[in-house]
Order: C-alpha cells, then sequence, then structure tokens
C-alpha cells in the first residue's frame, strides 16, 4: 500500500528547491525537488503544486488518500478524527469532499 514508501529526507539539489520556492512555500519546493530527483511518488495538496508535479510525470498522493490508505492499513482505527484535526489547523476541505471521505471509509 501507499505508507510502505513513505520517507523523510531532506533534497541536496539546492538549486531545484531556490527554483520551486520562487513559486511555492519551501516545504512544497523541498518536495518536489526531491521527488523529481528520486521519481518517487509525492504527498501534497495544493492545486499549483500538484499540477508541477504531474508536468514532471510524478504519481501524486493527497493527505485525503493517505488518510483511507492508513485507515486500510490499521495505522489508524477512524478518518473522521483525523479530518477533523487536520480542519482545525487550517486545512481546508468542503463539506461535500468531507462527507465524500468519511462515506469512503465507511464511518458515519
Amino acid at each position: 500500500m501507499l505508507l510502505e514508501w513513505i520517507e523523510h529526507q531532506i533534497p541536496s539539489n539546492t538549486d531545484a528547491v531556490q527554483h520551486f520556492h520562487q513559486r511555492f512555500g519551501l516545504g512544497e519546493s523541498e518536495a518536489l525537488a526531491l521527488a523529481i530527483k528520486l521519481q518517487s511518488p509525492i504527498l501534497v495538496d495544493e492545486v499549483k503544486v500538484i499540477q508541477e508535479a504531474r508536468k514532471h510525470r510524478l504519481k501524486v498522493f493527497s493527505t485525503l488518500q493517505m488518510l483511507l490508505a492508513a485507515k486500510a492499513e490499521g495505522f489508524i482505527s477512524s478518518v473522521k478524527p483525523e479530518l477533523d484535526e487536520y480542519m482545525k489547523t487550517g486545512f481546508r476541505l468542503s463539506e461535500k469532499l468531507y462527507n465524500h471521505v468519511v462515506a469512503l471509509a465507511r464511518e458515519k
């Protein structure tokens, strides 16, 4: 599943990080630079960063996909409280999408 490949690394290609940092936040720029160098999947939610990742033919996963995978793999017991916590930190999610993810997780 998705969780097998999650690993925290710091990119060594600082030129690429600086290039992306002109348009994106530092964390997103580092994630893009590293994923491009390694040709690995990337975890990202910002639409503009997703578009850039796809230009480089990277496989893109979202936080919502990761939460569903985490539940499926038994790392978390419920998606709903995790979504609620993310939303408290400023993670934006429409009510329709929230309800859809909760339904996909087979929760009420």
